[in-house]
């Protein structure tokens, strides 16, 4: 079952300065009316009843990627979206990670981790506008998927562009789209199309990112309430979520800001380095070390998370990782046993884990842990 007609879109704008459009759009995704809204020009209230209203929030912090489901917790999922966006995002231990739905429980589901103060900005200034938020989408989530499996839809919106393939979603300066989705998708500039085309679109989104501490508490009967169901399915994430979310998620969006190089010299610089009379065995030496560093985090949480599949009610709480050091992991598990039976997977993949301490919390036992390669 749908809201009922009509339903409200909000497109909410890159700067808190201009105003945000809303537009009125039927079950249909036709567009029956719009209007601009600042900051003020609401209700002093946010009403309890009203039009549902889908907020679609400029989403270039916000990227999405399809992750293959099983048996995953949803405190590893967010360990691993926290690792990967350290360096994108400022506040490390403050990521929201929100799971989409699929057509199918085998299918894979869009995963996306976005700044917890980027939710909290978003939320304040749809209070400010006077707007209830019913849903939370990241704009280029908007976008309808592509025909073409291998193909792109793009639009460009404010002098960026939303991105939607298969597998992918983003939204990055226009100018650098062409650097991810290459020259044979031309993007549409129309305004008036463009929004119609997120109006539409943000009635099916396959995303809302008001799950998790952010899902609405209220019993509004509405059908969409099965939205909500999605945080629970960040408990099924595979164990390939990690190295897909580390290698692929951060590939586009890192070349989408042309990082890449800058990526790849903070690594460098934090390895050993040959000068220009160094020994030969200690380049070689410092070169491997580079060549391999790229593949020490992903390798590392592998085995990890699949060795926290293994034991009961265990759950990674946090992990860190900087190049040339262990991969360091603050695990949850119920006794002793369980982190022998962690040392003892780890070491099967070739790694070596040290317990750096434990503490008891709510009768659970707390260890920090490091994935240290085992000496051949």
């Amino acid at each position: 079952m749908k809201p009922p007609d009509p339903i409200h879109v909000v497109l909410l704008p890159a700067l808190a300065e201009e105003p945000a459009v809303r537009l009125a759009v039927a079950g249909d995704g036709r567009v029956l009316s719009r209007e601009l809204l600042g900051i003020g020009s609401g209700p002093s209230q946010v009403p309890e009843r009203g039009p549902f209203t889908v907020v679609l929030v400029p989403g270039t912090d916000a990227p999405a990627r399809w992750l293959q489901p099983t048996a995953f917790s949803d405190a590893q999922a967010r360990a691993a979206a926290r690792a990967q966006a350290g360096e994108e995002l400022a506040a490390v231990d403050a990521i929201h990670v929100a799971v989409g739905h699929a057509a199918a429980p085998a299918e894979p589901r869009p995963v996306v981790a976005v700044a917890e103060a980027a939710m909290e900005d978003w939320l304040a200034r749809v209070q400010a506008l006077g707007v209830r938020a019913d849903r939370m989408v990241p704009d280029h989530l908007a976008l309808s998927a592509p025909d073409d499996p291998e193909g792109w839809v793009a639009v460009i919106r404010e002098g960026h562009c939303l991105a939607r393939s298969a597998r992918r979603s983003f939204r990055v300066e226009a100018e650098l789209a062409a650097t991810i989705i290459g020259d044979a998708t031309a993007p549409i500039r129309e305004p008036e199309t463009v929004e119609a085309l997120l109006a539409k679109g943000a009635l099916a989104a396959p995303l809302d990112l008001l799950q998790g501490p952010y899902a609405a508490a209220d019993g509004r009967p509405t059908g969409w309430r099965a939205w909500r169901r999605a945080a629970v399915l960040a408990g099924a994430l595979a164990v390939s979520v990690p190295l897909l979310w580390t290698v692929e998620a951060a590939g586009h969006l890192l070349a989408a800001r042309k990082l890449e190089s800058d990526a790849e010299a903070r690594v460098m610089k934090a390895l050993p380095g040959p000068g220009a009379d160094a020994d030969p065995v200690l380049a070689a030496r410092a070169g491997l070390a580079r060549n391999r560093a790229r593949d020490d985090f992903p390798i590392a949480f592998r085995a990890l998370a699949s060795g926290m599949q293994e034991l009961d009610g265990a759950a990674i709480e946090r992990v860190t990782w900087q190049a040339g050091s262990p991969l360091r992991a603050l695990v949850q598990h119920s006794d002793a046993a369980q982190l022998d039976a962690l040392g003892n997977h780890a070491s099967s993949h070739g790694l070596t884990l040290v317990a750096a301490g434990t503490r008891r919390v709510d009768g659970r036992l707390h260890s920090e842990v490091d994935l240290i390669e085992s000496a051949p």
